[in-house]
């Protein structure tokens, strides 16, 4: 960057990493912030602007790093992986965020598509919807443009993680995006104009529908996506048109249940794209099976005995050994705190878990269950027995059959347990 003179970070011959930006240079510091922003400080960072005092106060934090306005991740070897900017990056009402990059790239090597443009834009209800603006390619398979536009965003999807897939999608007017000198799409002109033109489109109104079935799987789909019931056909798709997020997967199936009287197969439900299948899936789904069953040895005093020895005896000296040395700060917020207390973190590695049971006090910890990953941690009956007589770990489905470990979280936390959960795992 100009303003770092213009070197931050940088591969070496001798060490040339794949998909990094290398490490800092000698002499240039530089942490990634809460928002996942690079910042730097050293001595080849300018001061200021000239005669701008007010960008020079927003381009730098109160303790005088610089912003760069791009974000990375930094791994332990110190090496920076670039993601995107902040400006650009969408934040869904889920609170989870969307890097326009791995979108783009998903759906850019889509055939029938020369390029594109990922926005989060809002739609009538405010929502922030991920947008697709694309360039269509010429094809010579005789689809029409929308079609082929259509076709490529699905096969995106496909390979998009559920919170990153497009629900909305623009196509883009003109012969060429507007372009940089250096070939980048200029992104806010591509959203002033789409804002200022767009037509919301909205899939036709249709009568009230002569489907009872139909009619009642309008009302309920409506209800978790703030989309009006009549604009939902057999033919909808539940990312691009109805523009169902991770929180509404959840809710469905409960509400299947409740209104329809049927219980759903929830892994099934997941692989699910259109009403139609839905409303098929409906038809043929029998009673509920049988809940899932959670061990509760774990919650048992002998256990809990066993457990506060072993973390104090062995657990914790190792994590100490094998882990930099950390810093435990606000912990006199949760010394008044009402429990049980649903415990939210974010995750970078296993040794996480550790770290905020051995930093919590001890009178949460006592009584702490941990919601960990039922396809990794119990995918053999030793790992699930250790993990669960070290950290009171119990098994959470990540997919599918989410409900079920839902419900034992409520039961859990009616026993006065408190729980930690990572709701952006892997």
């Amino acid at each position: 960057m100009t303003e770092c003179s213009p070197i931050i970070a940088g591969n070496t011959l001798a060490e040339r990493v794949p998909r990094s930006v290398g490490r800092p240079v000698p002499g240039v510091e530089v942490r990634i912030s809460e928002e996942e922003e690079i910042q730097v400080r050293g001595a080849n960072v300018t001061s200021g602007y000239w005669k701008n005092s007010e960008a020079s106060e927003a381009s730098f934090t109160e303790d005088g790093w610089y912003r760069t306005g791009d974000l990375a991740d930094l791994d332990f070897a110190g090496r920076l992986y670039l993601k995107g900017r902040l400006k650009d990056m969408i934040v869904l009402p889920s609170g989870l965020n969307v890097y326009p990059e791995d979108v783009e790239g998903a759906l850019a090597a889509q055939q029938g598509i020369a390029d594109c443009v990922v926005l989060g834009l809002n739609d009538d209800s405010g929502n922030v919807r991920v947008t697709a603006v694309v360039l269509p390619a010429e094809t010579d398979d005789g689809a029409g443009v929308e079609d082929r536009v259509d076709m490529a965003v699905r096969g995106a999807n496909e390979d998009l993680a559920p919170h990153q897939r497009i629900s909305r999608i623009e196509i883009w007017p003109h012969e060429d995006f507007p372009r940089t000198n250096l070939r980048k799409i200029k992104r806010h002109e591509v959203r002033a104009e789409i804002e200022k033109t767009r037509n919301d489109g909205e899939p036709p109104v249709i009568g009230a529908s002569a489907d009872e079935e139909l009619a009642r799987l309008q009302r309920i789909l409506a209800g978790v996506s703030n989309i009006e019931a009549a604009t939902t056909t057999r033919e909808s798709d539940r990312n691009l048109d109805i523009g169902l997020d991770s929180l509404a997967r959840v809710e469905l199936p409960l509400l299947l249940e409740e209104e329809i009287g049927v219980s759903v197969d929830e892994a099934r439900l997941a692989e699910l794209h259109t009403v139609a299948q839905l409303q098929d899936l409906l038809q043929h789904s029998e009673a509920a099976p049988a809940p899932s069953t959670f061990s509760k040895w774990p919650l048992q005093p002998i256990a809990r005995v066993a457990r506060l020895a072993l973390q104090r005896s062995l657990l914790f000296p190792v994590h100490g050994f094998i882990t930099t040395r950390f810093e435990v700060t606000g912990k006199e917020n949760l010394q008044d705190m009402e429990l049980p207390a649903l415990i939210i973190a974010n995750h970078a590695s296993h040794v996480d878990t550790v770290s905020i049971v051995r930093a919590l006090p001890s009178r949460i910890r006592r009584r702490l269950a941990l919601a960990a990953a039922s396809d990794y941690f119990f995918s053999s009956k030793a790992l699930g027995f250790i993990t669960g007589l070290s950290l009171n770990t119990f098994p959470f489905s990540r997919e599918g059959a989410v409900r079920s470990s839902l419900e034992y979280v409520g039961e859990l936390m009616d026993d006065g347990w408190s729980v930690l959960i990572y709701p952006e795992g892997t």
